[in-house]
């Protein structure tokens, strides 16, 4: 299902060309003109059954995601967050690092090893790392290097009948409808416009 392959496909911010590619190549049979400006938007317009009146519609492709900042003596990798996210609940989760979506997860500091006061409260993001099981610093940069992106990596999943759960359900579900609404005729001439950065 579309909506399930945009949802798995990665585009942290700044990086979304492996989701505009599949977009590209699910509406190329129905636009008219299809345009990818220097930010990466792709813009897709459709001609109307009418002309005189132009329309858009915008969803954005990127999701929130990570980069990668540094790395420690033990090879781990540091990072920045790339977007909103709540360090309460990124700690253990899997990520694909780079464009070789190299399996990492997210870590801190063994519980057995921290203070009471470290215990009590949210770790800050700085204190966290990705593990992707290098032996050190120098076997780390084998693999990755700074300014990679690391993307959940999280699978789509349906619970009953009508509902999702997914890594970026915001707006690759904008996406999808922008998908399946170029592929009918619109009134108007009509520009789809699945844009970067939100």
């Amino acid at each position: 299902m579309l909506l399930e392959k945009l949802c798995n496909a990665d585009g942290v911010s700044g990086c979304e060309k492996e989701v505009r590619e599949l977009i590209k190549n699910e509406i190329k049979e129905y636009a008219d003109e299809i345009k990818i400006d220097s930010m990466g938007n792709l813009l897709v317009k459709r001609n109307g059954k009418k002309h005189g009146k132009t329309l858009m519609l915008s969803a954005h492709t990127d999701e929130v995601g990570l980069i990668v900042s540094g790395f420690t003596k033990e090879g781990y990798l540091k990072f920045k967050a790339v977007g909103g996210i709540d360090t309460r609940v990124i700690i253990s989760k899997k990520v694909r690092v780079g464009r070789d979506k190299l399996k990492g997860i997210i870590g801190l500091k063994a519980v057995h090893l921290t203070t009471r006061k470290e215990r009590e409260s949210v770790p800050k993001k700085s204190s966290l790392y990705i593990d992707i099981g290098a032996k050190d610093e120098e076997d780390a940069k084998k693999y990755v290097k700074l300014g990679d992106y690391a993307a959940f990596d999280t699978e789509s999943e349906f619970f009953g009948e009508h509902t999702i759960k997914a890594k970026a359900i915001d707006d690759r579900v904008g996406c999808y409808i922008l998908c399946e609404l170029i592929k009918q005729k619109p009134e108007y001439d009509t520009w789809f416009c699945f844009v970067t950065q939100e």
